[in-house]
């Protein structure tokens, strides 16, 4: 039996939903296979792609950040520290 691509892209929002970004993206692209005209699916891979970018961009702030806030708690805990005695 053929899957329709309307089957498709509920199983690609639920994907993103859920934050299986890849397989959303593979899915999307299995949709327009089917359909190249179908706007839905380019749509979906455009958010998608969109997605990826910014949790990558996340990932990547929040790693740069971690050295930062380390250094900040470090004096954080010595001013706090010299108040209290």
């Amino acid at each position: 039996m053929r899957e329709t691509v309307s089957g498709i892209l509920k199983r690609v929002d639920q994907l993103v939903k859920d934050r299986k970004l890849d397989e959303a993206l593979l899915e999307a692209d299995r949709a327009k296979e089917i359909d190249p005209l179908n706007v839905y699916a380019h749509a979906y891979e455009e958010r998608i792609t969109n997605l990826r970018r910014e949790t990558k961009a996340r990932s990547r702030s929040t790693k740069e950040r971690r050295g930062g806030t380390t250094h900040e708690a470090a004096g954080r805990s010595k001013r706090e520290g010299r108040g209290s005695g």
